[in-house]
């Protein structure tokens, strides 16, 4: 059939026939006295050669090949006003997450303002260029031994596909997994090993707001893709359907024939006809699909399942892609089980493209895959890519991607900023979680926030372990470890952490399929009919509370009640009305206290398991109190007193207490901000684990304080004593301070910026001297 590629892209594309730069090359013809055809396959025809003119004839022609670029570029890359809000709500979202929104400042609505905006929008205008032009660059290449027809929909097809979407199915009924994944809730089927599952790929579609870049291109998927669709539209395959359709038609027939005949030999006649026909039809599309998928030298009846979902795809680029970078993968995931392999560092300033180079084609997910994102990352640290062996031994797959990131001169001080694996959500997959493979990679390097990603891999590894459990029937009470668990799942002693941008999904999974009233009886020894979800089931036989409402304590409450309430997990109690004699009984909250009172005051309060939440507080007084086991809010407090306070395991936030007296504070596992607060005193003071924040002190104390894992803001600060502190993980702020004596200069590893005002400049320039390593600026 001639022109039978241009013919595929009539019926692909109906409207492309009267696309105007086909109407004037037909125009141009006319004029030029050439051959005109009606035929809107020969139209097509026609002007693809003008392309192939331009465009192929053009590939060593430099200046040509940029403007053709910049053509494309105008018609498909995004533009900054057309980023989307939601992209930008996700960004905030994500500096929320990760518990950096105390660096940011907010807009006239609370909005953080993102710093970095126009930073962001060209790496993604410039990604999205490379991996278009990596397309483009590479059609027009001599390696594409494609004709023209099959490179216009080859390209026209990627410049409508969004990003790659992974879900898991059944591999026996190929239906999605919901749930925990341990059994297939359409067949029954029990999921107990990888084999029996497997990864489905689908490509969203590309709208005018997609941020991300253009698919990467897999060589052997396109080449394979292509193929296909080139032998169906082959004279050969053409041949074969037009005698399929004959011998269908003559086989309709006599089936006609046998069903209305009457006499006695005839039917056995035609029976034997109609047979032989069906033989023939059987013959023929065996042929067919050998004809389309030979390549993949499949048994019989893989490649007759094959051939059918490809059919099914009706030459759709993207399915039929997508399709092909899904069985690459599950080729490759019968070797994820190997997790022998090598860490491979990137050092920082290095060349991007080997970095992008090697996870071209594997489909990690990763946003380094693009250049100009990678060029970032390796602006400000290294990266480090972990590779399992393929069954030759050979590291080939990566399952972990670490990136670090140095202070401007800090040489020998690297802080990792994440870790990503190539599982749903870029988690780590289940064989790497269950090694210490990262845990032990963290320990042999010198990464300052090592600590951290510890935890990260303890709780990833934990997981793990109670998906196989679920998997295999052994998550019940009869295991020794289930209470541990549970606590673990339902984060009852400390969050957990992942590695992923968003929670683990597996979490939700299995929290989907779980009887909280049953776990958490469990968790406490208690009754099912002891545990509570909502406040009106509050009462006296309940032990424990797992519900999300406050239970408003009426000032009626007797002391008798409060020490019942005050006894129960997790219950999140108003006690703004209660009589201020009754609260000074209270020893010990096991859940949460709010108060909203102007004054707050609990006396004899030791201990708090949740949080203590008095937002709206002017002076907050708990002179017993030792320890909260989540966050203090008492932001609005003009006067915080915690004498005995030594422990806090989230974040204190007393912005605007001028009088801040926490004299045997020991540790904050979260941020510290006691902002305006005119002396800060800390004598006991070890560890913040993130920021503290307090910038209006004139007076900064923190004699033992060792570490803060974000930056410290003391401005305002004249006097700046903390001769232990061993590191800052983001910035020194003390721009007021004239004397550096306060400072262990020789050993103090500071992440970002050490920023100082009032030393004179001899001074500094002398400091830099001695620690080159230093970034020291006078201005923050």
């Amino acid at each position: 059939m001639k022109n039978a590629g241009e013919q595929f892209l009539t019926e692909k594309y109906p409207k492309l026939r009267d696309e105007p730069p086909i109407a004037r090359e037909q125009k141009r013809r006319e004029r030029a006295l050439e051959r005109v055809s009606k035929k809107p396959a020969d139209k097509i025809a026609d002007w693809l050669k003008i392309i192939e003119k331009t465009h192929i004839g053009q590939r060593d022609n430099l200046e040509a090949m940029d403007r053709i670029r910049a053509f494309y570029h105008r018609k498909h890359v995004i533009t900054p006003e057309e980023i989307p809000e939601s992209y930008w709500n996700s960004q905030r979202q994500k500096i929320i997450d990760e518990g950096r929104a105390g660096d940011y400042d907010t807009d006239e609505n609370g909005k953080i303002i993102i710093e970095d905006k126009e930073e962001q929008v060209n790496k993604i205008i410039e990604d999205q260029k490379k991996s278009l032009n990596d397309w483009f660059d590479y059609l027009v290449s001599q390696d594409a031994n494609y004709p023209m027809w099959a490179k216009y929909w080859i390209f026209t097809s990627v410049t409508q596909m969004g990003t790659l979407e992974k879900t898991t199915l059944c591999a026996t009924c190929e239906k999605p997994l919901l749930g925990d994944k341990s059994f297939c809730n359409t067949c029954g089927k029990d999921i107990d090993q990888t084999e029996d599952t497997r990864e489905h790929f689908r490509y969203g579609s590309r709208t005018k707001g997609t941020v991300a870049k253009f698919p990467e291109r897999n060589s052997e998927a396109l080449g394979i893709v292509t193929d296909i669709v080139e032998k169906k539209y082959s004279k050969e395959y053409q041949e074969v359907e037009k005698e399929l359709r004959e011998l269908k038609k003559e086989l309709k027939t006599l089936q006609k024939q046998q069903r209305n005949t009457t006499t006695a030999q005839e039917p056995n006649t035609l029976t034997e006809q109609v047979t032989r026909k069906k033989e023939a039809i059987n013959t023929l599309k065996n042929r067919r699909q050998k004809i389309v998928l030979n390549l993949h030298n499949q048994d019989e009846e893989k490649q007759k399942e094959q051939f059918q979902k490809v059919s099914q795809m009706n030459e759709d680029f993207g399915k039929l892609y997508a399709w092909r970078l899904e069985e690459l993968q599950a080729s490759r995931q019968e070797s994820f089980h190997i997790t022998d392999g090598e860490w491979k560092q990137y050092k920082k300033g290095s060349d991007p493209l080997t970095l992008v180079n090697d996870i071209t084609g594997y489909n990690t997910g990763w946003c380094v895959a693009g250049e100009s994102t990678a060029a970032s990352y390796l602006s400000k640290g290294d990266f480090w890519i972990y590779s399992s062996c393929n069954s030759a031994g050979k590291p080939e797959f990566p399952r972990v991607g670490l990136s670090t990131k140095y202070g401007e001169g800090e040489e020998n001080d690297q802080k990792i900023t994440e870790i990503h694996g190539v599982a749903a959500d870029q988690n780590l997959d289940p064989h790497i979680s269950n090694t210490d493979i990262i845990s032990k990679h963290l320990k042999s390097k010198e990464f300052s926030n090592g600590d951290t990603f510890e935890t990260q891999v303890r709780h990833m590894k934990q997981l793990t372990e109670i998906v196989e459990k679920l998997k295999s029937g052994t998550f019940n009470a009869e295991d020794p470890n289930f209470e541990k668990d549970l606590r673990f799942l339902y984060e009852t002693d400390e969050d957990i952490q992942g590695f992923g941008y968003s929670d683990d999904p597996r979490i939700a999974e299995i929290m989907e399929h779980r009887d909280k009233k049953e776990d958490f009886a469990h968790i406490y020894n208690v009754s099912v009919d002891e545990v509570a979800t909502k406040p009106e089931e509050v009462g006296y036989e309940t032990k424990v509370y797992i519900g999300n409402e406050t239970y408003v304590v009426d000032k009626h409450t007797t002391k008798e009640e409060i020490d019942r309430l005050s006894n129960i997990p997790g219950l999140r109690a108003d006690l703004t009305e209660i009589d201020q004699s009754i609260k000074d009984t209270i020893i010990q909250w096991k859940g949460t206290i709010k108060d909203g009172g102007a004054v707050v005051s609990y006396n004899k309060l030791q201990s708090v398991a949740g949080s203590f939440e008095a937002e709206n507080v002017e002076i907050l007084s708990v002179p017993m109190l030792e320890s909260v086991r989540n966050n203090i809010y008492a932001r609005s407090a003009k006067m915080f007193n915690a004498p005995m306070l030594k422990s806090v395991g989230a974040g204190l936030n007393a912005r605007s207490a001028k009088m801040f007296n926490a004299p045997r504070l020991k540790s904050v596992d979260g941020y510290l901000c006691a902002k305006r607060t005119e002396t800060f005193d800390a004598p006991m003071l070890e560890s913040v684990g993130r920021e503290l924040n307090a910038e209006s002190a004139e007076t900064f104390n923190a004699p033992v304080l060792k570490s803060l894992r974000w930056s410290l803001y003391a401005q305002s600060a004249e006097t700046f004593d903390a001769p232990k502190l061993e590191r800052v993980g983001g910035d020194l702020i003390i721009r007021k301070v004239k004397s550096l004596k306060g400072l262990d200069l020789k050993n103090i590893q500071i992440g970002e910026t050490l920023y100082i005002n009032n030393i004179p400049e001899n001074e500094r320039e002398e400091l830099r001297k001695q620690r080159p390593d230093l970034n020291i600026e006078p201005n923050p």
